[in-house]
């Protein structure tokens, strides 16, 4: 539960049947929880975010869970009964945001899909993408990663950012597109997720 600075939690479970907001697994899938950040990386490490409707076959499997009776695995989704179904909450339950801007909506993309291998335990390559300062060390690497010498990110041009090209596969950069799956292999982002992070350094890679 919250503690009573509004920032730190006691014990919790990982799902409190009934109560999706105080279960910790969508906590964590959230990267959020009662308003508080849930200390971490937010999950899946290394995968894409849970798309709305995931997030809504999880929520109303857990509202349905009868608190009395505990967790059932097997239990059914109870879309028809369940307050999250309805239109107006939906965009409760979209985990990257909806805003444009680093820290709601590419902060997050990078996060899910590349801090699996780049957080600052990992570090694959010496390259952090997951935690503080990860803008400013964007701005501000040029040459480290790319033969080309181009800067990881450039505001402005995303042509001359090599991290966008990398997340593009373009045929300039060196090594494997990312993000790169240990398991499935190379991977791509989705076409809106590439648009956004254009988008944002087109726009000049504001915070």
């Amino acid at each position: 539960r919250p503690g009573e600075d509004g920032k730190s939690f006691g014990p919790l479970s990982l799902i409190e049947p009934g109560d999706p907001e105080r279960s910790y697994l969508v906590g964590r899938l959230r990267g959020h929880m009662l308003g508080v950040n849930v200390p971490g990386s937010r999950m899946p490490l290394a995968n894409p975010p849970f798309s709305v409707a995931e997030m809504l076959a999880m929520f109303c499997f857990i509202e349905g869970l009868n608190p009395d009776q505990g967790v059932n695995l097997d239990s059914d989704i109870d879309y028809v009964n369940c307050s999250y179904a309805q239109e107006e909450r939906l965009d409760e339950l979209a985990v990257e945001g909806r805003g444009s801007g680093w820290a709601d909506r590419v902060q997050p993309l990078l996060e899910a899909n590349c801090g699996g291998c780049h957080s600052r335990e990992r570090a694959e390559g010496g390259l952090v993408l997951v935690g503080d300062g990860v803008r400013e060390n964007l701005l501000s690497t040029k040459g480290k990663f790319d033969p080309e010498a181009r800067q990881l990110i450039e505001p402005g041009d995303p042509t001359s950012s090599y991290l966008f090209l990398k997340l593009l596969g373009d045929e300039s950069i060196v090594g494997k597109a990312m993000p790169f799956d240990p398991i499935e292999g190379e991977r791509t982002l989705s076409e809106e997720e590439l648009a956004d992070i254009e988008t944002w350094i087109t726009d000049g890679a504001a915070p």
